[in-house]
């Protein structure tokens, strides 16, 4: 089931398919479901179509979004429009490796990967999200769903980490599916993963790196689809901080009396 999503004065939301990932104001969170119909452009939902720096209709921001491990995969920047960085929609169950937009639920669209013998084997689906508050983010809060069917054989990985210079990563989750098919294989959520309070410096203009990585861990021949959604990036601000927002919002408050 999606979360539901309200938007406010203060809550800052940036869409994947048309723009960069940029959180740009304090306690509000960047998500991304993958579903939202953006705005002002014909994008709608991500359907699986891609990667491009001017993404189409169904397709992801390569300035946001890298791949690597697949047969075919994309750098920040780049383009992949067909092959394994776009393999559509699916409900599960195929065989083709590569990236998918896998239906978890009824309509409820998610960035997904069937590895292969080639592609996610090892690999990686890494996110970038730039610091655009003006200042130094020291603290963030961050989440995701994560999604899995069991319909093959192989034991897979899937783990999530952090980094300030896409080279240096800190994990924050670690997910291994079962070896051994499921008896009647649906999709199930076995992770929502929230980690508060997390430490790393990002300066203004600079990007927080998220990145979810696979590999094989056991057994043989196929193996299960996994699928990202309702992710989550929110800008914590300093003790500091929050005195001077605290004072900005009483000053504003006097003068509107005034």
């Amino acid at each position: 089931m999606k979360k539901t999503l309200t938007t406010t004065a203060i809550l800052g939301v940036v869409s994947m398919f048309a723009e960069a990932a940029t959180v740009s104001t304090y306690n509000s969170p960047l998500v991304i479901n993958f579903d939202e119909t953006v705005t002002g452009s014909n994008n709608g939902k991500y359907t699986g179509a891609g990667f491009a720096p001017t993404p189409g209709s169904g397709q992801l921001n390569s300035n946001a979004w890298r791949t690597t491990g697949f047969g075919t995969s994309v750098d920040f920047g780049g383009t992949g429009t067909s092959g394994d960085p776009a393999r559509g929609t699916s409900d599960g169950g195929i065989s083709s490796g590569g990236v998918y937009a896998f239906n978890t639920s009824l309509s409820d669209h998610a960035l997904g990967v069937q590895p292969g013998g080639s592609d996610f084997t090892p690999g990686t689906i890494t996110l970038r999200v730039e610091n655009n508050t003006g200042a130094t983010i020291n603290t963030w809060s961050l989440g995701f769903d994560l999604f899995v069917l069991n319909n093959e054989d192989r034991s897979n990985s899937l783990n999530w980490d952090y980094s300030t210079d896409d080279t240096v990563y800190t994990t924050l989750s670690t997910y291994t599916s079962d070896q051994g098919e499921s008896t009647s294989p649906t999709w199930s959520n076995v992770q929502n993963v929230s980690s508060s309070n997390i430490s790393a410096s990002v300066a203004n203009g600079g990007f927080l790196f998220l990145r979810w990585s696979g590999d094989d861990v056991g057994g043989t021949g196929s193996r299960d689809e996994f699928a990202i959604d309702n992710i989550s990036v929110t800008a914590i601000p300093e003790p500091s901080s929050c005195v001077m927002l605290g004072l900005g919002a009483m000053a504003f408050l006097l003068y509107r009396r005034k």
